[in-house]
C-alpha cells in the first residue's frame, strides 16, 4: 500500500556492470550525447547505453532498465559527493590514483571523522570511478 517498489523489482548492479556503465557514460560525454543541461536523456539511455550493458550481460543477469540506471546513478553520485566533501573539508587529504583511495595523516582523518562519523569507511575503501 503506497509502496513504490514492486516486490522482486530490485536488480543489483555487479562491479563489472557498473564499470561498463561508467565507461559508456564517459564515451557518451565525449560523443556529445548530452542535452543542453549536460545530462543524458532517457531516450539516449534507453537507446544507446542500456542496450550495450544488457548485451554484455549474456543472459546471466536480469536486463537493466531506466529505473535501474537511475538507482545506480543515485548511488554513484552519493559516493562521489562524499569524496568531494572530504577534499573540500581538508587540504591535508589527497587522491591516490594507484590505490584508488584518499590518503591523509592520522590527525586529518580524526578531525574529518569527528565531523562526518557516517563516512568512516572512506578511510579504507577504494573508489574506482572517482577520476571519471
Amino acid at each position: 500500500m503506497g509502496d513504490s517498489k514492486k516486490k522482486g523489482d530490485y536488480n543489483m548492479w555487479s562491479h563489472d556492470e557498473t564499470r561498463l556503465l561508467v565507461q559508456l557514460l564517459v564515451e557518451g560525454i565525449h560523443n556529445y550525447w548530452r542535452d543542453f543541461n549536460c545530462t543524458m536523456s532517457k531516450l539516449t539511455m534507453e537507446s544507446k547505453i542500456l542496450p550495450e550493458i544488457n548485451k554484455h550481460l549474456n543472459n546471466v543477469g536480469r536486463p537493466k532498465n531506466y529505473n535501474h540506471y537511475q538507482s545506480i546513478m543515485k548511488y554513484l553520485e552519493q559516493q562521489c559527493q562524499i569524496r568531494l566533501d572530504l577534499q573540500r573539508f581538508s587540504l591535508g587529504s589527497r587522491w591516490d590514483p594507484l590505490t584508488k583511495k584518499f590518503t591523509a595523516q592520522d590527525e586529518v582523518w580524526e578531525y574529518y571523522l569527528k565531523a562526518h562519523d557516517t563516512n568512516k569507511q572512506l578511510r579504507y575503501d577504494t573508489f574506482e570511478f572517482f577520476e571519471e
